[in-house]
């Protein structure tokens, strides 16, 4: 890309130009920025930002998505219809060790379905903390003593099949079996939105919006964009999710959000795990950007500009 000397912002752009370029391998990349061939690299393995972040390069992440699972509620006969089976999924998940584990001290575990500094994150909810006896006694409640054998849909990319063979691991030590079903993009999304996940779980990621519920609601509203085939919600939570829509002001919005993740936070309707760094990059010192200052998605490129080096 080359600057355009008619750009409507007097003054701008600030760069000459911009060559993309496109390297596979992770180690490649990165021998490439230390050598100074590069000045930027975007969205790395979250490993390879954070050794680069140590050795004095500038990083720069945006935590604005989360993983959850969403554990098939509609299918008659799925054992997830009963509340207890969920609850002690989530009683199961050691979130914690899996953020430690996974995120490289740049992730956090989550407690309930919204991260913190959005408007429906409840400070008072303790949420399910990892107990894992308090998930065999809901087993056992729920009339599966001995546990059950279940698969959980994912999405053949390597951190989305990190996370399934964490969480896998700790539901075997409650006594659910889980078989990993990884799919391409083209057999996951085709479950998702049309033929569901045939009574078992899906690992799925969430957008983080800066006025939440706009994210919350395409994946999860009345009339989604982002649809759940296997997920079906009680009559009680689309009363909270139109409050949402018919909020007046920002006071009433923050507050109809909290009461409508709170319901879904109680009924364990989709299960939080931690949450992630949907954008990142790592560049040279030299380089000065605000990309990812505003949103995940908004990059003032016009204002970007580099010292000589």
């Amino acid at each position: 890309m080359e600057r355009f000397v008619g750009y409507w912002r007097k003054g701008y752009p600030l760069l000459d130009g911009r060559e993309f370029i496109y390297v596979a391998d992770p180690m490649t990349a990165s021998a490439k920025m230390q050598a100074k061939e590069a000045d930027e690299w975007v969205n790395s393995p979250l490993k390879e930002a954070v050794d680069l972040d140590k050795k004095g390069f500038t990083f720069r992440a945006k935590n604005n998505m989360f993983y959850d699972i969403v554990p098939d509620n509609k299918t008659p006969g799925s054992v997830y219809q009963k509340k207890e089976v969920r609850e002690a999924i989530e009683y199961a998940l050691n979130r914690p060790a899996i953020a430690e584990g996974l995120g490289y001290g740049k992730l956090r575990p989550m407690n309930q379905m919204a991260p913190e500094s959005t408007q429906g994150y409840n400070p008072n909810y303790k949420g399910r903390p990892y107990n894992p006896d308090k998930a065999r006694q809901l087993l056992k409640a729920a009339g599966y003593p001995n546990g059950f054998k279940t698969k959980m849909l994912v999405l053949q990319m390597p951190a989305p099949q990190d996370m399934a063979v964490a969480i896998q691991k700790n539901l075997k030590d409650v006594g659910i079996e889980v078989e990993l079903d990884v799919a391409d993009p083209g057999r996951f999304f085709g479950k998702m939105y049309k033929d569901g996940w045939n009574g078992n779980l899906l690992l799925m990621q969430v957008p983080v919006d800066p006025e939440y519920a706009i994210g919350w609601l395409v994946h999860f509203g009345p009339q989604p964009i982002v649809f759940y085939s296997s997920l079906q919600w009680p009559e009680k939570y689309s009363e909270l999710a139109n409050r949402v829509y018919l909020a007046s002001d920002r006071a009433s919005l923050a507050k109809a959000t909290r009461e409508m993740i709170m319901y879904v936070n109680e009924q364990a309707m989709i299960i939080p795990i931690i949450d992630d760094i949907g954008t990142h990059y790592v560049a040279q010192p030299y380089v000065h950007t605000d990309r990812l200052d505003q949103h995940f998605m908004v990059w003032y490129s016009y204002k970007d500009w580099m010292e000589k080096h």
